[in-house]
Order: structure tokens, then sequence, then C-alpha cells
């Protein structure tokens, strides 16, 4: 038979633990999201993405997001990492190049 104090404290760390690994998704999605902007990104696929909407299946993020962007992760990340399956780090990726695409397109 469990400890249910015991039980509730576990259940309490995992939870920090699960929010903590979503903000370093996302805080890395967001620097992600920038350097995608400032290295490979252009104007016309910006633009799509200002009007873009998340899919209903967290799970389908990063491949509709690749896919409005036409973009391969790994060519644009530089490597190997399922990063892109997380949810977090799609919301980071969008809000990352989102913010920087903001502060240039009226230069353009």
């Amino acid at each position: 038979m469990s400890n249910i104090k015991t039980d509730d404290l576990i259940v309490e760390r995992l939870r920090a633990a699960q929010t903590d690994a979503e903000a370093e998704w996302y805080a890395e999605g967001v620097a992600d999201g920038r350097r995608y902007v400032e290295d490979n990104g252009e104007p016309h696929l910006l633009r799509a993405l200002e009007e873009w909407q998340y899919p209903a299946d967290e799970d389908e993020y990063g491949t509709a997001l690749a896919t409005a962007l036409q973009i391969d992760w790994e060519y644009i990340l530089g490597e190997d990492t399922p990063v892109a399956d997380q949810p977090s780090y799609v919301r980071g990726f969008v809000a990352g190049a989102m913010a920087r695409w903001s502060d240039l397109k009226d230069r353009l």
C-alpha cells in the first residue's frame, strides 16, 4: 500500500520537472525561431506564418509548421533531434520567429 503523502510529494515533484522541461523547450524554440528569421526566413513564408493556425493535435505541431514554412527541421536546427516534436518548442519557435519578424518587416 502506498503512502498518500509520499505519492503527493512525488506527483508534485514530477509536475515541477515537467513544467521546467516545457519552459526549457519553449526558450530553445524562441532562440531557434529568431535565428530562423535571421538566417533562413523568407518574407512570403513569414507573412504566411503570421496567419498560421496551430492544428488541433499538439503532436502535429512540428510537422504542420515545417510544411507551412517549407522547412526541413534537421537542416534548420543543424542536428537530428526530436525537439520539433515538442509542442512547447514549436510554440516558442513561432513566438521567437514572429517577434524577430515584427522587428524587421516594416524595414523591407
